[in-house]
């Protein structure tokens, strides 16, 4: 039986420049995040740590940003973590692994440079495979040996790269079947930013979120595994700081927006939240609705930890209510206006007044139909 902590890209030192002036702080955030993952690793007793790659966001990272992430590193002993180079920091020459500030990593902290097996005793042994480069076409896990039938240890693969099987450009590609081929009884991977899970292989994804397009991001993930050969037990835990998201809407109504704030307070605390909202706004004579959404924006510029406004009004036909044929459809039509102001109409749609919101928008949508030339 063996329990261990799985996470990957950090990106320690991220620029996040696409945040304005709130960049400096959203960079912060990480510390306090990674800090949460000491304290998860240490209340669930894990053996130990696997970070698959991406520790840090690029080579030449400012000093500070490796100091304070050595300090948080130190703070997981006596747990070992075993940390393996990615793409975003390879294992060069020059590189940020022979900085004289990440020599003060405790004894702890295993740099994962070499292409061998690793045995941990307890029957265990993990299986690296470093980057070494930027960008490869070729598979980081072929070096690792098939199960030989007498192997009885919990084997561990640890990579960083692109299973074949999801989109976009291909970097350090890896077949979806490693696992199964291999006889690993679980592969830890990095580089997709988002949770995914493909039979025994994982990815965690990022452990703070570092962008819009990443959704179930902000995880990582504590794996038991009984026994060699057997399917691994995982939980997934979150432990982001921060949550990004963003919203392309269009408002025709009342109910439209009040939807929106409903899903708005589903994320959880506005204080938390990196948001971009775009909306397209469908309403001339609606006072109400003009007024709510300029509360909620104020409420959000208060209160949200970054926000992204952009709003644009989108004409309609002026005299679109005019058009409706006069007499018994156009009263209806005026009554139906009131409800959604907040009104009482005027008897006997008074009697209305209370409907549900929806309902009331799509029977004056269909009065529209009603509008000269519009019927046969």
């Amino acid at each position: 039986m063996v329990r261990f902590l799985h996470t990957a890209d950090w990106q320690m030192g991220m620029r996040a420049v696409h945040t304005g002036n709130k960049s400096k702080e959203i960079r912060l955030k990480r510390y306090v995040t990674a800090q949460k993952i000491v304290n998860i690793a240490q209340q669930k007793k894990v053996g130990f740590v696997l970070i698959a790659g991406d520790l840090f966001e690029h080579p030449d990272v400012d000093e500070v940003v490796v100091k304070k992430t050595v300090d948080i590193l130190n703070q997981f002993a006596p747990i070992p973590v075993f940390i393996l180079p990615g793409n975003h920091d390879p294992y060069i020459p020059g590189g940020i692994w022979d900085r004289t500030s990440w020599q003060r990593v405790g004894s702890h902290i295993h740099l994962l440079t070499v292409e061998e097996e690793i045995d941990l005793g307890s029957n265990v042994a993990i299986f690296p495979c470093p980057v070494k480069q930027k960008r490869s076409s070729l598979d980081p896990t072929s070096w690792i040996p098939k199960r030989a039938i007498t192997d009885e240890k919990i084997r561990i693969g640890i990579a960083h790269g692109s299973l074949d099987s999801l989109p976009g450009e291909i970097n350090f590609p890896i077949s979806i079947k490693c696992a199964d081929d291999k006889g690993l009884d679980y592969l830890a991977l990095g580089d997709w930013h988002s949770f995914s899970q493909y039979g025994r292989s994982i990815y965690p994804g990022t452990f703070e979120p570092t962008s819009y397009d990443e959704p179930d991001s902000g995880n990582i993930v504590i794996v038991d595994i009984p026994a060699p050969q057997v399917s691994p037990n995982f939980e997934k835990l979150r432990c982001s700081t921060l949550t990004w998201a963003k919203f392309s809407l269009d408002i025709q109504d009342i109910t439209d927006l009040e939807k929106f704030e409903e899903k708005l307070k589903a994320l959880g605390s506005y204080s938390t939240l990196v948001i971009r909202i775009n909306l397209r706004i469908h309403i001339q004579h609606d006072d109400r609705v003009f007024q709510q959404l300029k509360t909620l924006r104020d409420e959000l510029d208060e209160m949200a930890f970054f926000l992204q406004w952009e709003q644009v009004e989108i004409s309609v036909n002026p005299d679109l209510e005019a058009q409706l044929p006069e007499g018994l459809v156009q009263g209806v039509n005026e009554a139906l206006t009131d409800i959604l102001l907040g009104k009482i109409p005027q008897p006997p749609c008074n009697v209305f007044a209370g409907e549900d919101r929806a309902v009331v928008q799509k029977a004056k949508s269909m009065l529209r139909s009603f509008r000269r030339g519009g019927m046969k």
